[in-house]
């Protein structure tokens, strides 16, 4: 889903963030954050297109475990995990994970 803005809050209380970025044709946006990070970390999609597979307060995650293991965000629209479960995340990477808006949900 390209053009799609995404935003990263920079702490748990969303006083701050890096500027936004907008997905490429492939759905993928980098942040390149600056070495002085805070604990928590908080991606958010902005959308009126797409529909969003984790809650924006489930998208709160350590720096520390984005840095070592990567995370792959909560997908409620595939709880039992079979596409999912096959999306790994590199040290660094957040994904998040959405599907376009039903004609009804728009």
């Amino acid at each position: 889903m390209s053009g799609q803005t995404i935003w990263i809050y920079l702490g748990w209380d969303h006083a701050t963030h890096a500027p936004a970025q907008r997905t490429d044709v492939d759905g993928v946006t980098v942040f390149h954050l600056q070495p002085l990070v805070p604990k928590w970390i908080n991606a958010v999609a902005g959308s009126q297109t797409i529909w969003h597979c984790a809650e924006i307060e489930k998208n709160n995650f350590a720096t520390s475990d984005v840095l070592e293991h990567g995370i792959v965000a909560l997908n409620k629209c595939d709880p039992k995990g079979k596409r999912t479960g096959k999306i790994v995340a590199k040290p660094g990477e957040v994904i998040l994970l959405g599907r376009p808006l039903r004609f009804w949900e728009q």
